[in-house]
Parts: structure tokens; sequence; C-alpha cells
């Protein structure tokens, strides 16, 4: 019988706890304890798996949550059954939970650079370089694990109660040789943010100076302008950073302060500060929180025109974050986040599942909000509604009425093409 089987149904990644069972996995092995792992768990497999002892079952996204179910009920009842991942979704769908513990956590990322070949889907979200100016496959790795930044939408440092879990530098570095050894030169530290603390991110990157490594990382602005403030920009180009992920998520001054981020002047000082630099900030969005509306997606979709990429030099699988037209991610409700039942009261939810690429949740300040001016769409529009196979010539819109009523207007299509569709309009002032 085997001591444990942990089962993962991947989704798409969006960082820290969705990269559990990895971790979960890689602290096991360097324990010492077997099993299996299985990543792309159906229930259609439930008759195929081999009995045992223990099993940890991943649950830290919405659509995972029926296969979950089934695995609770289904499962050998002899056997332990444990579901980890995001604990307040666990604990909502009342299933058994295993909190991973900080120890735990740091042997899995400090470890799992040598499990990298026993996984199909490690690299999830993470696996190019982003702009194709660079080339070749990517690989994730942790500095650090968690975020205490409290953002409102942010379900990470609910998940890890504001705790971060921390390598030394020397572990870093360790993690680093062994990743040259293998041949892995290209990678995207998965940290929440790698400049959190601006020392120990200066001792990391001074060590790496001359390694050959490219890099993306993520910052949040106020520790990127503290780093380049201390230590100059040339050192995160001589240690390989390539692309600082920085999460502006709307250029509306109002709406940015309300999703707990750090005032607009910062945004606009460092996209001015990095501009003639070879370090490219690559600007994180958010459509549809709490206070949108169809004047702050034209706020952002600016600031992206004059700061974010064209197409052509973001991989297809990025082209949605960091330009003009791309809404980011969409507002996603998660259980247990600070504010949930306000947020809940704030708009309208359209989907049970949620995931973080489509729209689930459309506020009221959106459906309220009036469109005042529309221009004809011109033939250059048209790449940002096929990015979301969206068909702009089957909607009409006219100035003085409110997105609500548009898709009144529209309903033989759904409510959140509409929206998707009234978005990308706002964002390039096709509506304004």
């Amino acid at each position: 019988m085997t001591s444990l089987l942990l089962i993962q149904r991947p989704e798409f990644n969006r960082g820290s706890f969705c990269y559990s069972p990895y971790i979960l996995y890689s602290a096991l092995k360097a324990g010492g304890q077997s099993g299996l792992f299985y990543e792309d768990f159906s229930c259609t497999q439930i008759d195929l798996l081999p009995k045992a002892k223990k099993y940890f079952v991943g649950l830290w996204s919405y659509p995972q949550i029926d296969a979950c179910r089934v695995l609770n009920r289904y499962l050998p009842s002899d056997s332990e059954v444990y579901f980890f991942g995001y604990t307040p979704l666990i604990e909502h769908e009342r299933l058994p939970s295993f909190v991973l513990p900080p120890e735990l956590i740091k042997t899995g990322i400090k470890e799992y650079v040598d499990y990298y070949n026993d996984f199909s889907y490690i690299l999830l979200s993470d696996c190019d370089m982003h702009l194709t100016k660079y080339s070749g496959q990517v690989y994730p790795l942790f500095t650090s694990y968690g975020c205490s930044n409290r953002c409102r939408f942010c379900p990470v440092s609910v998940n890890c109660d504001s705790y971060r879990v921390v390598l030394t530098e020397d572990e870093v570095l360790k993690s680093f040789e062994k990743c040259d050894s293998y041949g892995y030169k290209n990678i995207h530290l998965t940290d929440e943010d790698f400049f959190f603390d601006i020392e120990r991110a200066n001792r990391i990157l001074q060590g790496l100076v001359g390694k050959g490594f490219n890099l993306i990382v993520l910052g949040s602005v106020h520790t990127v302008l503290r780093f380049v403030r201390q230590y100059g920009s040339h050192l995160l180009e001589d240690a390989g950073i390539k692309l600082i992920e920085v999460g502006l998520e709307s250029a509306d001054p109002k709406l940015n302060k309300a999703m707990g981020k750090h005032g607009l002047e910062n945004y606009l000082h460092l996209a001015e500060v990095m501009k003639g630099t070879n370090v490219n900030i690559f600007w994180l969005t958010m459509t549809f929180f709490p206070g949108e509306t169809i004047q702050s997606l034209r706020q952002t979709g600016l600031f992206l025109k004059k700061y974010g990429y064209e197409l052509h030099e973001l991989y297809g699988r990025i082209a949605t974050n960091s330009t003009e037209g791309g809404l980011g991610q969409f507002f996603q409700l998660y259980h247990g986040v600070r504010g949930e039942e306000e947020l809940r009261a704030s708009g309208q939810s359209i989907s049970s599942r949620p995931v973080r690429l489509l729209p689930s949740f459309i506020p009221h300040s959106f459906l309220n909000s009036k469109i005042e001016n529309v221009r004809q769409l011109k033939e250059d529009d048209r790449q940002w509604y096929e990015i979301y196979k969206v068909d702009p010539w089957k909607f009409y819109v006219r100035g003085g009425e409110s997105v609500k009523e548009v898709i009144q207007r529209h309903q033989g299509i759904s409510i959140g093409e509409t929206a998707t569709f009234l978005a990308i309009s706002s964002r390039i002032g096709v509506i304004e």
C-alpha cells in the first residue's frame, strides 16, 4: 500500500498557494517519504487510483471543487484524506484540512529544484520570458513564500495569515547553483515580493552577478523604488533581471487606493525611472474590482498605452497584461478576503466557479456607469477584441445609456461577454 498519494488538478496559476502541491511533494520526497503524484486528475480516473494510507488533495481554485467533492466521497473510508491549498475555501466546503506548516514549506521551496523532472505541469503559466525579445523555457523558483501586504482583493496574505517563509541568502544561492548545474538559466522568481527586504535582495543579486541567469521577479512599487534609490538599477541589470512584474491593478487614483495599493504617483515615478534601463517593468492589472467604471478603465488604458507594450512585443499567452486593451486578471472574490461581505454586496456574481481570466463578478459601479461618448470602431481596434474572442460588430452602444442598459439590450449574449466587450471598449477609448 502506498504511504501517500498527492492528487492535483492543474488550473491557471496565480503563484503562491497554487504551487502548494509541488511544495508538499518536494518536502515529503526530501524527507524520504514515498508516494505517487497525480497532477492531472479527473473523476473518470477515480477507480484507477491505487490504495493509499494517506491522500493529500490540492484545492486552491474554484473549478476544482466538484472533483474534490467526488474524491472526498469516494476515496477509501479506511484511509486518511486531507485537502490543502487555499484554506478558507477548504473550510467553506467543510472538507478535512491540512495546513502546510512553515518548516515544511521552507523545505519544499528549498528542495523542489531537484524534482522539476518529476512534474508535468510545474511551469503552469510561468513557462516563457513574457517579452518576445527573450527566448527559452522558464522555471519557477521561490526565495520566499507568503505575503504580509493584505491587499483587499488578494487571498495570499489571508491564506498564510500574513506570514512570510524566507530562505536565507545562502539557501537561495545554493538553489541557483542547482539551477545552473541542471542548465536552468531562465528563472521566474515566484515570490509575492522579491524586494520585501531590500538589503536581502541586494545580497542575493550581488551573488548572481556574472552567472548568466535571465530573471523575472515580482515586486511592489514601493519596494522596487526603495531598492533602486538605495542601490541603483545597474545591479538589477548585472544580476540578470530582465523584467519586474509590478501590481498596478488600476491607473485610476481613487480605485488604486481603494485596492490598498500605493498611490498612482509612485507607479508613474517608477515608469519614468526605469525607462532608460534594460530592466522592463511589466504592469499587472485587474478589471472589475468594486469601484470600477468606464472612466477608470480608460485611465488604465491610457497609462498602458504610454508605459505598456504592443502586442507583437509579448508572447500571446501574456498579451492580456500590460497592454492598452488587455484586461489583466478579472476580480475574483475569494472566500476569506478582507471585507468579503462588503465586497459581495458591491456587485453581481455571474459564476459559481470563478477563474481569474474570465469575468465572474461585475461591480455595481461598472453596471451603473454611463457612456458619455462613442467613437467608430477602427480596424486596429479588432486586435484587442480578438484576444477575448469577442465580435465587436454584434454590439450596439450609444451615448447616454448605462452599462446595465447595454447588457439588458443584449440579452441573447452572456453578461460576461457583453461586460468584456464594454471593458475593452473603455480601455481603448471606443466608449468614454
